[in-house]
């Protein structure tokens, strides 16, 4: 917001962060078997056949930040080598399941739950690309903040 990325740009004050860390990289079983033979991910997608679908839940979110650079530091090109979508998180599993996707990035249950599933397999934790990064965060508008001091002391 404060960007205006994905929608018109807005000063904003971030008043407390309520998280850290608990998302993760999750990849379909396909892939992930394939990344234990050929040990490096560009390998892996390679002998996919075509070019792997990873999702992520906002195109500008911290999930698409954590996913494209983690998959960079994996020697692939996100902007350039996958197709990336944003896909609700309850939905994530189910397209793993019917093989739409070949990884994405959310938080928890779902990256649990494609393991207990059978779907997928954790193979990052958002935390080792930034080690207890912010996760949600009570934001409010700057100027609310400004016009409002002690509503914003209230909210926190």
């Amino acid at each position: 917001m404060q960007l205006g990325l994905g929608g018109p740009r807005t000063d904003m004050a971030v008043l407390m962060v309520l998280n850290r860390n608990g998302q993760s990289i999750t990849l379909s079983n396909r892939l992930a078997e394939l990344l234990a033979e050929e040990l490096t991910l560009p390998k892996a997608i390679a002998r996919l056949g075509r070019k792997p679908v990873f999702a992520q839940t906002f195109p500008t979110g911290t999930h698409a930040m954590w996913l494209y650079y983690w998959l960079a530091s994996q020697g692939i090109d996100p902007l350039r080598d996958i197709g990336s979508v944003a896909v609700p998180p309850p939905q994530m599993i189910a397209a793993l399941a019917e093989e739409k996707l070949d990884g994405l990035c959310v938080g928890e249950p779902w990256n649990t739950l494609a393991e207990v599933d059978n779907v997928g397999k954790t193979a990052a934790f958002t935390s080792e690309v930034w080690p207890e990064h912010p996760e949600k965060v009570l934001a409010c508008r700057r100027d609310f903040v400004g016009a409002h001091p002690n509503a914003a002391r209230a909210l926190m």
